[in-house]
């Protein structure tokens, strides 16, 4: 895997890579997410799609600048050029496409591309905080906080990481949402005490360790990686089959953690309630665009030369150790200026400690503090299946931003029937 470290600290990747579908895994204000085969692992791809000398073509076209709207996947890394011609028919393997059984046998990997120039300076940022992370030392001894970041594609501007098939959010609104109680609570109780320990330590060591600073934790900020193997590629590959056609907008779906456990488990199982106790995963962090620094930058290295794995070491044999944040004692040095947040990316009002809803200049800069009550906004959510505000806000936007300010969210989660019988039994509200 060729990386380098650019001279502002981030590191490029300039691997190739062919893309597997048009259809974007996510949508969000900055960026869209597509999966893809890294060129060293394109072992089932087909000879066209490995030959392809100009992009699929798309429905809408590139802007001008080479970067790609939202329902637009980025120019694949096989080729160069303008997209033109017609769009692509559903259900037919396009030029530059990745086959579908390439799922099966190779890595997969998820580009986060920027969908405008203003996004693409957003994306470099976190490629900055991204490669600091993983460039220090001391590393946890198996590092499993963080998605697999893989680098900064230079030619396109997009995020380079492990694809992983579904967010917290996804297993709270597609998996527990349809189960009936007590399945509910018996699936919530497996995973919570696992979950939460390594949310916690994955945080703590982001603080303590790393210097930095999340600032937008929310569920669908926390991908899963599933304990079977099996299962991750079963379920990578039904979002691309989701996928009907490549018209604007096009979406796919997020499949079920349990009906895919029950599946690997070679029918074994009849039903997908019946897989509940064969469900595990790691949860992992992923999105810090709007992440900022605690303390100066330290030196970012590269993976070392020796290294030929497609994933780079999450510890570098020249990694610099962790920076000193002792007050220096020297008259001369000026102190480390304070951290600011981006000015374009930010957190989400559901997740926003009390303290960050002030109207102050300048404005209230994101925390550990505030990382870990939006942690616990998450916790809330996974117990309660809604955010604790919906219930008395009614819609209400006012209302609602009024609430978050207060920061009472146990109390208002236990105002609505479900929560508060969530309450109850996982949390000690006496």
């Amino acid at each position: 895997m060729a990386i380098r470290v650019s001279a502002d600290g981030v590191w490029e990747n300039s691997t190739g890579y062919t893309l597997t579908n048009d259809a974007p895994l996510g949508i969000g204000a900055w960026s869209s997410v597509h999966l893809a085969i890294p060129s060293e692992d394109r072992r089932s791809i087909s000879t066209r799609a490995a030959a392809a000398d100009t992009p699929p073509a798309t429905p809408v076209g590139r802007s001008a600048q080479g970067f790609s709207k939202l329902t637009v996947s980025p120019p694949s890394r096989q080729s160069a050029g303008a997209a033109g011609g017609p769009p692509p028919q559903p259900h037919q393997q396009q030029p530059g496409f990745a086959s579908l059984n390439s799922v099966k046998t190779g890595k997969v990997w998820a580009i986060k591309a920027p969908t405008n120039k203003t996004a693409q300076t957003v994306i470099r940022a976190e490629a900055h905080i991204l490669s600091r992370i993983f460039s220090w030392r001391p590393q946890p001894k198996k590092p499993d906080y963080f998605v697999p970041f893989h680098g900064l594609d230079p030619q396109t501007g997009s995020l380079i990481m492990d694809a992983l098939p579904l967010t917290l959010d996804d297993f709270i609104n597609e998996d527990l949402a349809t189960l009936q109680e007590p399945s509910r609570s018996t699936l919530v109780a497996q995973v919570l005490p696992s979950l939460v320990t390594h949310l916690l330590q994955g945080l703590d060591w982001l603080h303590h360790e790393a210097g930095v600073v999340h600032a937008d934790i929310k569920p669908s900020n926390i991908l899963l990686r599933p304990s079977r193997p099996a299962v991750t590629a079963a379920m990578l590959q039904r979002r691309l089959q989701s996928a009907a056609s490549f018209a604007v907008g096009a979406s796919l779906a997020a499949p079920s953690l349990l009906r895919s456990t029950a599946d690997a488990l070679n029918g074994d199982v009849s039903s997908p309630e019946k897989a509940l106790r064969h469900v595990s995963f790691t949860p992992l962090y992923t999105d810090f665009s709007a992440a900022l620094s605690l303390r100066p930058d330290a030196p970012v290295s590269a993976p070392s030369s020796g290294d030929t794995d497609t994933t780079p070491p999450l510890s570098p044999t020249q990694a610099a150790g962790p920076v000193d944040s002792t007050p220096s004692t020297s008259t001369t040095s000026s102190p480390p200026a304070l951290p600011t947040p981006s000015p374009i990316a930010a957190g989400t009002w559901d997740f926003l400690a009390p303290e960050l809803c002030r109207t102050a200049t300048p404005p209230p800069v994101p925390t550990p503090c505030s990382d870990v009550y939006a942690l616990g906004i998450t916790f809330l959510i996974l117990l309660t299946g809604h955010s604790p505000f919906d219930a008395v806000a009614q819609g209400n936007a006012i209302r609602r931003r009024e609430m978050i300010r207060a920061g009472d969210a146990v109390a208002f989660a236990g105002m609505e029937q479900r929560g508060a019988r969530a309450l109850r039994e996982y949390v000690d509200v006496e």
